[in-house]
């Protein structure tokens, strides 16, 4: 099952997505990545965009052999013509408010019509197509999102900062005051600072603890540091173990209210202690939009990681709804499908997954995020990829020439 939309459908969709019913092994909130995600799966398809009948037509076109639904509003519904429209092309409408429910009602028994699968060419070129007549789902809206893993080492704050790097690059060129803060909430062993170049940084997070109430932006920049390649601000964890103490869930608040204020888009480092007292990653998982569950693609990781979802949703009321999993150094030629591990950890897959890319440790190395160091490589495409789901826009489109702009054409030759 494969749901595509904006992300306040695809969010909705899973919230009311029946317990037993087949899992939503894939998610798209643009329109490039749902074509991606096309490319690769299978199953049943949901579409939820804006016009989005006229989406699912020219998918239905391309890909014979899918079941596809279509969420309408109650206004649409009611034409008879735009019924006749997608009967023609064997697409099923639903309620836009109740796609979940209606959808897995029909999928049991339901299978589409065989036609004669469309060649390869042909669907690369239609793709090419689409996406360069500029078809968009939304602009940026504020953002929270947390890196996240309950297994360590398997690459989440690699993602954190070059994912926030990347977003804060693209929001400068849509706006001179746009900000993206970065959050180092990994008390036990973040290190964020040293992908970014600085090895000892001027302020940490318990300095926080001092920060006035309801502070002016002028006085919340003094306590972050900027990172100025990309324009990201930062906020360090401290590099004293016995700081540990400090980092409590108060902190947390403070730091996660004051940031929502005055930034764009926060992004959260969290740590992978799952049973530790004064815990305050339950707090930071429950408020923002998106989280982003990293495993690496082994299957002792991914085993593990399952095991630890079962007992959180019942110990801290883990919403499932907001999660995606990432895949971190996937190697060519595996033999299982991506599709297989989304539907054994019962949460939907972001693709494509962050591939082995030695310009990754170079990068690291030399203190620079990878996306910014080799932005035509195979790690940076990749997080280019995971961009435009959560901003659910086509980046290249809205930004300046520059930097985004020679990245995301090679993205589209590799299409």
């Amino acid at each position: 099952m494969t749901v595509m939309g904006t992300r306040d459908f695809v969010d909705n969709f899973l919230s009311g997505w029946p317990k037993g019913a087949p899992p939503v092994v894939n998610v798209a909130t643009d329109v490039s990545s749902a074509l991606e995600v096309l490319a690769e799966g299978d199953g049943a398809v949901v579409v939820g965009f804006p016009d989005g009948l006229s989406f699912a037509m020219e998918i239905a076109d391309l890909h014979r052999d899918r079941r596809i639904f279509v969420a309408l509003d109650r206004d649409s519904l009611a034409d008879l013509g735009l019924w006749r429209r997608a009967a023609g092309r064997g697409i099923v409408p639903v309620s836009a408010d109740r796609a979940a429910a209606e959808v897995a009602a029909m999928l049991p028994g339901t299978a589409s019509p065989k036609r004669d699968p469309v060649p390869i060419e042909a669907i690369i070129q239609a793709q090419r197509e689409m996406i360069g007549r500029g078809e968009r789902t939304r602009v940026i809206e504020k953002l929270t999102l947390a890196c996240w893993s309950t297994r360590g080492g398997v690459g989440k704050t690699a993602l954190a900062v070059n994912l926030s790097c990347m977003l804060a690059r693209w929001g400068l060129n849509l706006r001179k005051d746009f900000r993206v803060a970065l959050v180092d909430a990994d008390a036990d062993g973040g290190n964020l600072s040293y992908w970014l170049g600085c090895s000892k940084p001027r302020v940490t997070l318990p300095a926080w603890l001092d920060m006035p109430d309801k502070a002016s932006w002028d006085t919340v920049k003094e306590y972050l540091l900027l990172h100025k390649p990309s324009g990201l601000y930062y906020l360090p964890r401290s590099i004293r173990a016995t700081d540990e103490e400090f980092v409590t869930q108060e902190l947390m608040e403070k730091v996660y209210k004051t940031l929502y204020r005055h930034c764009d888009a926060v992004i959260f480092d969290l740590g992978t202690s799952i049973r530790k007292e004064n815990n305050y990653v339950p707090y930071v998982l429950s408020m923002v939009d998106i989280v982003l569950l990293v495993s690496r693609s082994d299957y002792p990781t991914i085993q593990s990681i399952k095991a630890d979802l079962e007992e959180l949703v019942n110990k801290w009321g883990l919403d499932l709804a907001r999660i995606r999993l990432v895949l971190n150094r996937r190697s060519r030629g595996v033999e299982y499908k991506l599709k297989d591990i989304a539907a054994y950890v019962q949460v939907p897959l972001l693709t494509p997954a962050l591939p082995e890319d030695p310009n990754v440790d170079r990068a690291a190395n030399k203190g620079e995020p990878p996306v910014l160091k080799y932005p035509a490589g195979d790690f940076a495409r990749a997080v280019s990829g995971i961009a435009r789901h959560v901003v659910g826009s086509e980046l290249w489109g809205e930004e300046k020439r520059g930097f985004w702009s020679r990245f995301m054409n090679v993205f589209k030759k590799g299409a």
